[in-house]
């Protein structure tokens, strides 16, 4: 088909020059608009990062927080010397000597007893500790089990009966103490012997059965602690029993925990029928009174058998 040139020109100059628009717009434009969305996005991004960087800038480290945080170090730091110090003075009672070894370790500077020093000191304490509950008439008396309530002359021979003490007390022969640590290890249990028989006593228990060292003495709690593990059995009134929790575990000597609790009661035991006589012009409470008075250990039930497990820890911090 043939165009006139000269009627169609002004079609084909526009054609020409949208042609040429369309070709500069592919090879310049365009890239430069790709160019420059790309900028924008990252612009965005950029400032979006900024937006939340400003909106947790109250968050970020500042003069304030810096001082505010070091106060609560310095707090920390108070409560831990603290708490520290307070493992040292509930250990003091665990880690002394004798008082006569104390004084003569003041005097020479040493750190440690002689061994057969130690040997003759400790026969002697503990010797004056079986032989004060060898003589005691009240409070907690120590002696094995009894199946009937009549003692033969034997039993009350105070020898045997002292013997009686020593092996129930888990004291050791002055001959076993041959080196540095047994001599502190028998040191140490001989303040928990001393001290435990003390807290029994506060504890209302009638009689001592058996005390015992358990799990050979090293049972590690965590690095600052080592348990030293005690079981004892003795008689008590059953009411009685929460006297005996609280004198272990709120002693002043040692830190405590009871980890295992223990009653056997006499299941044979049947109370007999008690009758009190009412008088004329009294009331029954009047009577009942007057009937207790008189005859006091009426209608006590009968000692139940208790055995406590306990753990006393002891400090090994620096």
């Amino acid at each position: 088909m043939d165009i006139d040139i000269q009627k169609n020109g002004f079609y084909l100059a526009l054609g020409g020059v949208l042609v040429v628009y369309i070709i500069s717009y592919l090879l310049f434009i365009s890239p430069e608009q790709q160019k420059i969305k790309k900028q924008s996005n990252t612009l965005s991004s950029k400032n979006k990062q900024i937006q939340e960087y400003l909106n947790k800038q109250s968050n970020l480290p500042n003069d304030k927080i810096i001082e505010y945080h070091k106060q609560q170090r310095t707090l920390l730091e108070k409560n831990l010397a603290e708490s520290l110090e307070f493992f040292k003075e509930k250990d003091k009672e665990l880690e002394k000597w004798f008082d006569v070894i104390n004084e003569t370790l003041e005097k020479t500077g040493n750190k440690l007893p002689e061994l057969d020093y130690f040997q003759v000191v400790y026969a002697r304490e503990k010797n004056n500790l079986v032989n004060h509950y060898l003589s005691k008439t009240e409070g907690l008396k120590i002696s094995k089990a009894k199946k009937d309530d009549f003692a033969s002359d034997l039993e009350l021979d105070p020898k045997n009966k002292g013997k009686e003490i020593e092996a129930i007390l888990p004291f050791v022969s002055p001959r076993e103490i041959v080196t540095n640590s047994h001599m502190k290890r028998v040191q140490k249990q001989f303040w928990l012997i001393q001290n435990f028989l003390k807290f029994l006593e506060l504890g209302k228990m009638k009689s001592l059965t058996k005390y015992k060292f358990v799990n050979q003495w090293q049972d590690s709690v965590d690095e600052n602690f080592v348990a030293r593990t005690i079981e004892v059995s003795g008689n008590i009134e059953y009411g009685d029993i929460p006297f005996l929790v609280e004198a272990v575990l709120n002693n002043k000597d040692f830190l405590t925990e009871i980890t295992y609790l223990g009653v056997k009661r006499d299941t044979a035991y049947k109370p007999g029928a008690i009758l009190v006589d009412v008088k004329w012009g009294q009331t029954e409470e009047q009577a009942l009174k007057e009937y207790t008075d008189k005859n006091p250990d009426k209608g006590n039930l009968p000692l139940v058998e208790v055995t406590l497990r306990c753990d006393v820890l002891d400090y090994q911090g620096k």
